[in-house]
């Protein structure tokens, strides 16, 4: 269970329990700015724009900024500002392109299959086996989503090779999504 807005921002002020509410509402559940603004407005009887909301979502990237050019002495925030500070570029991408989710499920359901497969095999015996297994998923994955059938496709890329000794290029793809 989540804990009510006011514990989980038990510090935070109106304006950035706004700013969290009106990102979730957004990005979170799909709602346009413009149904965001007529809640706020009407109901809550608070004064917002889109502009204004916007202009608070790229705040919160400026603040990001702020603390990851802080000196931190603790060790685990040195290591998400490392990453913070790697990846900077792309935290907020969600912000600003249409069509890109705030979160990775996708990505997460996508590595699902390989790492069920490894745990019921027990694992990779060696480095290579796990570098083996990873391009082999890589390559499983890249087929399906262009829509063909990958053992098939692999099956003849193996008979390619062994008539030419070469590898053919990947398939174009056959489907809406590739």
């Amino acid at each position: 269970m989540e804990p009510p807005i006011p514990d989980a921002l038990s510090k935070s002020t109106l304006g950035n329990r706004t700013l969290v509410l009106t990102a979730w509402l957004h990005f979170a559940l799909g709602n346009r700015l413009s149904q965001i603004i007529k809640v706020f407005n009407f109901h809550l009887q608070m004064r917002l724009t889109s502009g204004g909301l916007v202009q608070m979502w790229h705040r919160l990237a400026s603040r990001l900024e702020q603390l990851i050019d802080t000196a931190w002495e603790e060790s685990h925030a040195k290591r998400l500002v490392k990453r913070l500070r790697r990846h900077q570029d792309h935290v907020f991408t969600f912000l600003d392109q249409p069509g890109v989710p705030f979160e990775n499920n996708l990505d997460e359901r996508e590595i699902r299959a390989a790492v069920s497969m490894r745990k019921n095999s027990y694992g990779n015996r060696s480095d290579q086996g796990a570098d083996t297994q990873a391009i082999l998923m890589s390559i499983f994955r890249t087929l399906r989503k262009r829509g063909h059938h990958p053992i098939q496709t692999i099956t003849n890329a193996l008979a390619v090779y062994i008539q030419t000794r070469q590898l053919p290029p990947l398939p174009a793809p056959t489907t809406a999504d590739g």
